[in-house]
């Protein structure tokens, strides 16, 4: 923020400066000016982009990560096909190779994606306690 009200500063006085210098007048060179009001106008315009393009990153770093592999961790989704240890199963509408942690999981059954390693994930059987709706970042 102090970047965005030095800058905004720098721009105002630049163009106040720009070309009435603080000398006097020569018969040689034309009096030229940009006017206050379209300075002033232009730092208000770049003033209320900056002021919410900084608001929108501060907001944005709170959010959770939605991609990449942090954001498949805990995601829950559908076996397509048997997995003994290996087959496919679909999380967040993308089909996946998958590796069965802890045994055989059946085509239907809900899993957890609970690693990924390279292009494959590593999955385990939802508990029958937990709703596959609980994940509402994507589903199947």
């Amino acid at each position: 923020m102090a970047l965005t009200v030095g800058g905004l500063t720098a721009f105002v006085l630049g163009g106040f400066l720009l070309f009435n210098p603080v000398t006097l007048p020569s018969p040689m060179m034309p009096s030229v000016r940009i006017s206050p009001l379209v300075v002033l106008t232009v730092a208000g315009i770049l003033g209320a982009f900056f002021v919410f393009a900084l608001g929108a990153a501060v907001r944005g770093r709170h959010h959770p990560v939605v991609s990449g592999r942090e954001a498949l961790i805990e995601a829950t989704g559908l076996a397509t096909s048997d997995l003994a240890p290996s087959g496919q199963v679909r999380v967040r509408g993308e089909v996946w190779t998958a590796v069965a942690q802890g045994g055989f999981i059946s085509q239907g059954d809900v899993v957890r994606v609970v690693g990924v390693e390279g292009l494959r994930l590593q999955v385990v059987r939802q508990a029958a306690e937990q709703s596959f709706e609980s994940n509402s970042l994507g589903g199947i």
